[in-house]
C-alpha cells in the first residue's frame, strides 16, 4: 500500500476495516485510501463521517490497542506510527468571548485591518461537520475592516493558511438588535492581498 506523504496511521474503520490516517498539521480531518474505479490507482480521500465510524488505536501498547468507537486519546493526542511528534491543538478566546480551536496552523503573515483577504466560512447549527449546514461561503473576498464582530476579531489574529473552528453564542446583539447566528463556524484564511 502506498501511503500518502505526511499521513500518520491513527485507526481503522468499523465498516470494512480500512486504515484511517491523519495529517499531523490537520488533526480531526481523517482520511482513508481507496482504489479509484476509473484508473485503478490508490487515492487518499477525506472520511466524510468524521470519527463516527472509527476505532482509534493506542500505540503506547504493544501490539496497539483499539479504543471504543469514536474515542481518542486524552487531550487530542495523536501519536503517529514512525515517531511523529504529538500535536496539541491551540485554543483561545476572541475579545467578544467566542471560543476557538486552531485545527490547521497557518504559515503566512497576519492581516492588517486595511488588507483584503480571501477566506472560506462554513456554519452549522448542530456541530462542526454536522448535518444542519446553514452557510457555505467559499473564496469570499473583502477588506478586513469591512468584516463585523467576531469575524473581524478572528481574522486580525489568524495567519495566512490557518483554519479555526469557532464556537459562538447563538444570540448576539449588533447595534442593539438581536441576531441569531449558527453557533458552529469554521473559518479558513486562504490569502491576504
Amino acid at each position: 500500500m502506498a501511503l500518502a506523504a505526511g499521513l500518520g496511521w491513527v485507526g481503522i474503520t468499523v465498516w470494512g476495516e480500512k486504515n484511517v490516517f491523519e495529517y499531523p498539521n490537520r488533526p480531526g480531518e481523517l482520511f482513508i485510501e481507496v482504489t479509484s474505479p476509473l484508473s485503478g490507482e490508490v487515492i487518499v480521500t477525506r472520511l466524510a463521517e468524521g470519527n463516527k465510524g472509527v476505532r482509534f488505536l493506542d500505540f503506547s501498547t504493544s501490539p496497539p490497542t483499539a479504543l471504543p468507537i469514536g474515542q481518542r486519546l486524552p487531550n487530542n493526542q495523536s501519536p503517529f506510527i514512525g515517531g511523529g511528534a504529538t500535536l496539541r491543538r491551540r485554543t483561545g478566546t476572541l475579545p467578544g468571548g467566542e471560543r476557538y480551536e486552531v485545527v490547521e496552523e497557518g504559515t503566512g503573515r497576519v492581516p492588517r485591518a486595511s488588507d483584503h483577504v480571501t477566506f472560506d466560512r462554513v456554519e452549522w447549527r448542530d456541530g462542526f461537520d454536522g448535518r444542519d449546514k446553514v452557510y457555505d461561503g467559499r473564496r469570499q473576498v473583502c477588506r478586513v475592516s469591512d468584516l463585523f464582530g467576531w469575524c473581524r476579531e478572528a481574522m486580525l489574529s489568524m495567519r495566512e493558511g490557518e483554519m479555526r473552528q469557532i464556537k459562538a453564542p447563538n444570540i448576539r446583539y449588533y447595534g442593539g438588535l438581536p441576531t441569531y447566528d449558527p453557533p458552529y463556524i469554521e473559518l479558513r484564511l486562504v490569502s491576504i492581498w
